[in-house]
């Protein structure tokens, strides 16, 4: 469900959802901007000793770094590598965790206690992934239904809101 490893200075838990659950959503851009949350985080960051948690699962991208009582706590959410993240866009995003300068050009990151924590956009051939999704997900179907808007044109989610 989660593995840690240490970059640098700091320890880093990957994740798939959030640090309770393989399939959790509280690493999504909305739970991590309520209020409410900071009292999970706080609970999270003290039991797990995680300087950084690494998350993809929740489809829009975010990191937030957060002034805990139980220290410092950042959350990287890729949101999905292989579908558009943000409004009128076409890539993917992956997290580059390194104690070294990223070589590609990042959209959004920070640096901590030594560690560069970066965003970078993943781009693919659209026309092919859009092709492929059509043949196995046709309009109708709930794949469809779910996905393809965002696949289109991207979500409504500006990259700006991903590194609030």
């Amino acid at each position: 469900m989660h593995l840690v490893a240490r970059v640098g200075a700091l320890r880093v838990g990957i994740v798939h959802g959030d640090a309770a659950s393989l399939a959790g959503w509280r690493f999504s851009h909305e739970a991590l901007d309520h209020p409410k949350s900071r009292a999970w985080l706080n609970d999270v960051r003290q039991a797990s000793n995680i300087d950084l948690f690494a998350s993809t699962h929740t489809c829009f991208a975010a990191l937030r770094d957060f002034a805990l009582p139980a220290g410092r706590l950042t959350v990287i959410n890729n949101g999905a590598a292989g579908m558009p993240n943000f409004s009128a866009s076409t890539f993917g995003v992956v997290t580059r965790i390194a104690t070294t300068r990223a070589p590609h050009r990042t959209l959004y990151g920070l640096m901590r206690d030594g560690v560069r924590i970066d965003a970078i956009a993943v781009h693919y051939d659209q026309r092919a992934f859009r092709d492929r999704f059509l043949a196995r997900w046709p309009e109708g179907s709930a794949a469809h239904a779910s996905y393809w808007s965002r696949i289109a044109g991207g979500p409504d989610h500006p990259m700006a809101r991903a590194a609030a």
